[in-house]
């Protein structure tokens, strides 16, 4: 069963990992290069923008990453990766925007 979550929080959650994401390109990358990325990421507009929830799709995370993700949405009890795992299963990846669903997108 998935976790009520309410969405106005995770909206901004979802915010504050882009412009995140944005900070650490641009370190790499440098403004125009991740201005360019990142509108590759959430959908094809230059600097970000899009939805975090389509920006997921097709993307496969690492079971540390869509555990991080249950962090960043608050989710921190064993109980309640265990109900994670019990949901979606033990896995070494999992489908991105799966993990996003689970979470109440």
């Amino acid at each position: 069963m998935a976790r009520t979550v309410n969405k106005r929080n995770l909206l901004q959650k979802g915010v504050d990992i882009v412009r995140t994401t944005n900070r650490n390109l641009e370190h790499k990358l440098g403004s125009v290069g991740a201005g360019l990325a990142m509108g590759a990421v959430m959908g094809g507009e230059s600097g970000g923008g899009g939805d975090y929830y389509e920006s997921a799709r097709g993307l496969k995370i690492t079971q540390e990453r869509a555990l991080k993700e249950l962090r960043d949405h608050g989710i921190h009890s064993a109980e309640e990766h265990a109900q994670f795992f019990k949901d979606m299963g033990k896995r070494a990846t999992y489908h991105a925007h799966k993990v996003l669903n689970w979470l109440g997108y």
